[in-house]
């Protein structure tokens, strides 16, 4: 009866909040498996087909795996190994869908240092192209972040090709049949990298990591044209202390930006908004508000409804929590806790779809890192 009572304590409250359904399990190999650490997107939700990406280690160095639900995670496809070289290290994927086209990036070293690579599939995954080749440099690659309008394709990744990494662009405008050249978009001393972007009809949004300062800070740009000419950066931090993992949603001419600050004694979730496109930004605000370490926050638009999921750890035991507006971020809720046992559960991603939000994170509940889901029913009250 006691064991009974313990897992109810830590079972119940995951239901309470949101109507979250019981976690699922998707990774399938006894290694590790694990998502991005540049806040790129790796789930992707169209109506009832939910997409993602991750990097698994079962055959050798890393490489990119995909697995899909077409019944809104209700149950799940076995998983497709999408890279296939053994002895080099293919991972950090981003993906993105539209209709039936799924589009996928990741670096990949099988050219002797760092590329990003690039495949899509235009039957719902069903089958994939070859693989495509986005960057020849001869320097590093990494970290791309991909977002999708339509048929048009906006990638961003930092690159140090000049010596320090900068933040690089390109974009396809037919679905990813062809890509423009790569468009350097940071110019400083310091190293820019781990971008986030985020599109909404033709305002493109760029969020970077940046240390031209000495400390890391969180710098913006945007496109008000598709990409094809760029603002002067923008300094949205405003903190003494470092700041990481920056992530970017958009929907119309709102813009939502988040990230990691250490200004207190506990890492905390800090953001801002604008309405106007980027050109002005709202004052920060601490979304998280934890005595506990808060950090590594996604978030996702579905009209101007607004999802974000983060960690919050307390005593080195990080969990999934979550926070919703239904008024593109003026005023926020809270589901709580997504997830809540003695695991590390970490590196959150959300994607919205009608009423549905489905959450994806990495946790080593079963002695090594391995992909779990949970989704909320009744995300959106609309």
């Amino acid at each position: 009866m006691k064991l009974i009572l313990l897992l109810l304590t830590f079972i119940f409250p995951c239901l309470l909040h949101g109507q979250f359904t019981l976690q699922q399990r998707l990774s399938e190999s006894d290694s590790i498996s694990y998502l991005p650490y540049n806040n790129s997107n790796a789930i992707s939700v169209i109506g009832q087909v939910v997409h993602i990406v991750y990097t698994d280690r079962r055959d050798g160095a890393g490489e990119v795996f995909y697995k899909r639900s077409l019944d809104g995670g209700m149950s799940w496809d076995t998983d497709k190994r999408l890279t296939d070289d053994d002895n080099v290290f293919s991972g950090r994927a981003t993906i993105a869908a539209w209709n039936n086209q799924i589009h996928i990036v990741w670096m990949d070293r099988r050219d002797g240092n760092n590329e990003l690579y690039y495949k899509r599939s235009t039957n719902n995954g069903n089958t994939w192209s070859d693989d495509v080749r986005l960057t020849n440099d001869g320097a590093i690659s990494e970290y791309p972040s991909m977002a999708l309008e339509f048929q048009t394709l906006h990638l961003v990744w930092n690159d140090s090709r000049n010596g320090n990494h900068e933040i690089y662009y390109k974009r396809s405008i037919n679905g990813g049949l062809s890509w423009t050249a790569d468009t350097r978009i940071t110019n400083n001393t310091g190293d820019s990298y781990k971008p986030s972007v985020a599109v909404s009809d033709t305002l493109v949004h760029v969020l970077w990591e940046d240390l031209r300062n000495s400390t890391s800070e969180i710098f913006y740009k945007t496109s008000q044209n598709n990409g094809n000419s760029w603002s002067n950066d923008m300094k949205l931090s405003n903190s003494a202390s470092d700041c990481y993992a920056p992530c970017i949603s958009a929907n119309g001419t709102i813009a939502f930006a988040t990230w990691d600050d250490n200004r207190t004694a506990n890492s905390q979730v800090y953001g801002r908004r604008t309405i106007d496109g980027g050109s002005t930004w709202k004052p920060e605000i601490n979304y998280a508000n934890t005595a506990g370490e808060a950090y590594s926050a996604y978030h996702s638009f579905s009209g101007t409804y607004l999802s974000m999921v983060y960690n919050v750890s307390f005593n080195d035991d990080p969990d999934i929590y979550g926070r919703y507006s239904t008024d593109a971020g003026v005023n926020w809720a809270g589901f709580g806790g997504l997830s809540n046992n003695f695991s590390a559960e970490e590196n959150p991603f959300v994607a919205i779809a009608g009423a549905t939000a489905h959450v994806i994170w990495q946790d080593d509940y079963e002695d090594n890192l391995e992909i779990y889901y949970n989704r909320n029913l009744t995300a959106n009250p609309f």
